[in-house]
């Protein structure tokens, strides 16, 4: 979906940001190169606890955020500082 949306949109998808609360959001953005922002609102903070704790394995483990934002407010705030 990121690359149709790269290519449509003619994106170069290393200078895009993901923010999102789902590792599979983060793991999908990883895979293309973006920067990767994971929330902690909502399901993020579940993912938040997993990924603190270690609990992530195989190529969940092998994602790391750029950034770990209180919510959106502070991914942006972090984005444009």
């Amino acid at each position: 979906m990121r690359l149709k949306a790269a290519k449509e949109n003619n994106l170069n998808l290393e200078q895009c940001v993901v923010i999102g609360g789902r590792w599979t959001d983060l793991m999908a953005t990883d895979a293309v190169g973006c920067m990767k922002i994971l929330v902690k609102t909502g399901s993020g903070m579940v993912v938040y606890n997993k990924y603190k704790n270690g609990e992530f394995f195989g190529r969940w483990k092998d994602v790391t955020p750029d950034l770990i934002a209180e919510d959106v407010n502070d991914a942006v705030n972090w984005l444009f500082a």
